[in-house]
């Protein structure tokens, strides 16, 4: 039981009380929240006293980190027993309504006595073309060195570093290392080549390794090169069996502050709209150019193609952070603040003789299709897109359901519905299945239902389940994300 006070509640002095994430990124989705955490327990020395409190390394919620390195003083509320172990059993408590887990994985991380010792290092000064000119240059400098450093004299730019030393472990296996640089390095182990980049890093590689050991002293040799002057030399060597344990000096990879105060984006009381370009999953060769995002009081947020007359993105919580469009030169992009849901790209609009025919890559004035911007709703401070197919008008609504975990999209599509054989396409995916509730799931990450059109049709198009729904009465529902109710 844990101890309490004499109002019954618990005595914060005697446990550790919770703490807020950094930001709320919770996503309804068919396959519930997905939880990653780290978690380091209290250590002791040889008579049993404790010498560092537990902590939570980290902890991702629907892959966005909302803790990091949370130290725990004290036991938590409602403990099995108030005194802190080492190890002890998995308990999950929770008293405000039901709540299921499932496909709960573990690995315990036990670390491991590595080193590296008897390093020695030659520099060697110059503007090398390629790593091979290395091998024949005459060092500037021959030393020791007590930790694996690249902050050393003569070590700003156009260099090389040849280390030799033993990589010395316990006992005998496999073990798992990962170098973070920016240059060029290359590295064998017992007169094996275990790592040789084939491009220059200019910023921020990082190169998993794993490499079978025998136990005790392992001769080891890498090269570092670093040729070019825009950043300084970085170096990081850990080890990764465990939570990552530093191998190096700390000047010589130590924790990089960033250049800039972010610049976000805030939402009012009032919509916040914003043009930008879009990096589609985060990937820039998906840039999207024509993209507009739009954050709502309620924090349901979405991003729409004007160029394709399409929702991209949806995500709950903080709106965007526009640092990549407003430092400096900038790029013209922004990013959005939260647990992303990526849908699709392309045309979800357009005229299909048949089912079997796919939707066009992009949409064309030459094939009938003009976009009209969009119209600010005085009520409400949302957009209305406007588009014209042909002879065909559409109105096209996506505003936050009052529940705060949805999108609510209305198309209206006026002159000449009944005969246009207009399609819209509602999703894309690897997997798309109608659930008992009459609801479709995408991907096992997002829901779509309640339509007042005819029922969605599930296709098949080149390798991609499509969820499409032929356009023949108006006004169309279409709810995009989340647990959705229609008004």
């Amino acid at each position: 039981m844990a101890a309490s006070t004499a109002t019954g509640k618990p005595n914060p002095l005697k446990y550790t009380p919770g703490k807020r994430p950094h930001q709320c990124r919770q996503s309804p989705r068919p396959s519930g929240e997905h939880f990653k955490i780290a978690f380091q327990a209290p250590r002791f020395d040889a008579q049993g006293k404790k010498i560092a409190n537990a902590r939570f390394l980290s902890v991702d919620l629907n892959g966005v980190r909302i803790h990091e390195n949370v130290e725990v003083p004290l036991p938590t509320g409602g403990p099995i027993e108030n005194n802190e172990v080492l190890s002890g059993p998995l308990m999950i408590q929770g008293d405000h309504g039901p709540v299921a887990f499932r496909n709960i994985r573990y690995r315990k991380l036990q670390e491991r006595a590595v080193q590296l010792t008897n390093i020695k290092y030659s520099l060697y000064a110059g503007d090398f073309k390629d790593i091979s000119e290395i091998h024949t240059a005459k060092p500037t400098v021959s030393s020791e060195i007590p930790e694996l450093s690249v902050d050393l004299p003569g070590t700003e730019d156009r260099f090389a570093i040849r280390y030799q030393g033993n990589l010395v472990v316990p006992e005998a296996g496999s073990y798992a290392f990962r170098l973070n640089y920016n240059g060029y390095l290359t590295m064998s182990v017992n007169g094996e080549k275990v790592l040789g980049t084939g491009n220059y890093a200019y910023w921020q590689a990082a190169e998993p390794v794993s490499v079978r050991l025998k136990a005790g002293p392992n001769p080891f040799e890498l090269i570092y090169w670093k040729a070019e002057t825009q950043n300084p030399p970085r170096l990081g060597f850990f080890s990764t069996d465990a939570y990552p344990k530093a191998l190096h000096s700390f000047s010589s990879y130590p924790p990089e502050p960033s250049q800039v105060s972010p610049i976000y984006v805030e939402v009012g009381k009032r919509p916040r709209l914003l043009r930008a370009f879009l990096d589609f999953k985060g990937d820039y060769s998906q840039r999207l150019t024509h993209t507009i995002g739009v954050g709502s009081p309620q924090g349901v947020n979405f991003v729409y193609d004007l160029k394709h007359a399409n929702p991209v993105c949806v995500w709950r919580g903080e709106f965007v952070d526009a640092t990549p469009m407003w430092n400096g030169r900038g790029d013209g992009s922004f990013r959005p603040r939260g647990a992303t849901q990526y849908l699709f790209t392309g045309a979800a609009l357009a005229q299909l003789d048949t089912l079997a025919q796919a939707f066009p890559r992009t949409l064309s004035e030459a094939e009938g299709f003009k976009n009209k911007g969009y119209q600010i709703e005085e009520a409400t401070g949302l957009p209305i897109f406007l588009y014209a197919q042909d002879t065909l008008m559409i109105e096209d609504r996506i505003y936050p359901h009052e529940s705060g975990n949805a999108l609510t999209r209305t198309l209206t599509v006026k002159n000449g519905l009944a005969d246009a054989k207009l399609y819209l396409k509602l999703a894309e995916g690897d997997s798309i299945a109608q659930m008992p509730d009459g609801s479709y799931a995408v991907d096992q990450q997002y829901y779509l239902r309640n339509f007042s059109a005819q029922p969605p049709i599930i296709r098949q198009i080149a390798g991609k389940k499509e969820l499409v729904v032929l356009l023949n009465q108006i006004p169309l529902h279409i709810p995009l994300s989340g647990k959705i109710y229609i008004p």
